[in-house]
C-alpha cells in the first residue's frame, strides 16, 4: 500500500503546482491530430483556467496570432511537455514503496506515475516547455529550436542543470522573472563567450539575473557545459 501525503501552500506557490499538474495530465491526454481550430479552443480554455486560478488577466499576443500558427505552437508544447515529463517519470518512479501526492483531492502520482518528490519538482520540467512556447509566440526564429530541444532533454547537462536547480543551488531568471532553462543557459554561453570571471557581467547585459547561486556554482556550470564536446552543440542548431 502506498503511503500518501497530502501538498500544503498557500497563495501562488500552490496554485503553480496545481497548473502544472494539471496541465501535464492534459497533454498527456490531448489528440495534437484535432484540427486547428478545435485544439487552440481546447487549449484557451484551460489557458484560462490557469490564469484565473493565479488570478491574472490575458495578454492580447495570443489573441492576435492566426489559429494556425498558434495550433502549432500548442502542438509543439504538447510535444516538449510530453518529453520532460517522461524523463521525470524515469528519474521519479511511482511505485509500490513510494509516496504519493494528493493535491486538490486528486492523486496526481497515479495519473502521472511519477512519485510525490518527482512531482515537488514537476514546475522544471513544465518550465522548459513552456520557454520554448514563449520563444515561439514573442520571437520570429523561437519555434525552430523544437527538435533540438527535444534532443536536449535527458542528456548529462539537461540533468546536471536540473539537479543544481532541484537543489536550491542555482536560480537564473530572465527579463521576466521567469527561470532559464538548462538549453538556453547552453546557448547564453556559447554565443557570448563569457568565463566565470565575466559571467554576472554579461547576464546583465541580456537582462538576466543571478537570484541564487554563487561563484562555486558558476564554476560548476561552466565544468558542466565544458563536458560537451564540438559534436554535441549540433543541439544550438537553431534557437
Amino acid at each position: 500500500m502506498n503511503r500518501k501525503i497530502i501538498f500544503h501552500a498557500e497563495g501562488e506557490k500552490y496554485y503553480f503546482l496545481l497548473n502544472d499538474l494539471v496541465a501535464a495530465d492534459w497533454v498527456l491526454h490531448a489528440d495534437i491530430q484535432l484540427p486547428d481550430d478545435i485544439i487552440v479552443t481546447k487549449f484557451m480554455e484551460i489557458h484560462q483556467a490557469f490564469l484565473h486560478r493565479l488570478g491574472r488577466k490575458e495578454k492580447s499576443i495570443l489573441k492576435k496570432m492566426t489559429t494556425g500558427n498558434l495550433a502549432k505552437i500548442v502542438r509543439g508544447w504538447i510535444i516538449l511537455y510530453r518529453r520532460t515529463l517522461h524523463e521525470l517519470e524515469l528519474e521519479f518512479p511511482r511505485s509500490i514503496v513510494c509516496t504519493d501526492m494528493i493535491c486538490s483531492g486528486i492523486n496526481w502520482s497515479e495519473k502521472l506515475k511519477v512519485s510525490a518528490v518527482g512531482l515537488m519538482l514537476i514546475d522544471h520540467s513544465s518550465r522548459y516547455a513552456e520557454y520554448w512556447a514563449e520563444r515561439s509566440v514573442k520571437t520570429r526564429d523561437g519555434y525552430d529550436s523544437l527538435q533540438s530541444r527535444l534532443s536536449f532533454v535527458g542528456s548529462y547537462v539537461y540533468k546536471e542543470y536540473a539537479k543544481l536547480v532541484r537543489r536550491g543551488d542555482l536560480l537564473i531568471l530572465d527579463g521576466f522573472s521567469n527561470g532559464v532553462t538548462s538549453y538556453d543557459m547552453m546557448l547564453f554561453i556559447r554565443e557570448s563567450g563569457c568565463t566565470p570571471d565575466t559571467f554576472l557581467f554579461d547576464m546583465k547585459k541580456s537582462n538576466w539575473r543571478l537570484e541564487r547561486g554563487n561563484s562555486k556554482v558558476v564554476e560548476h556550470i561552466f565544468r558542466i557545459y565544458a563536458s560537451l564536446r564540438d559534436n554535441d552543440w549540433r543541439f544550438l542548431g537553431s534557437r
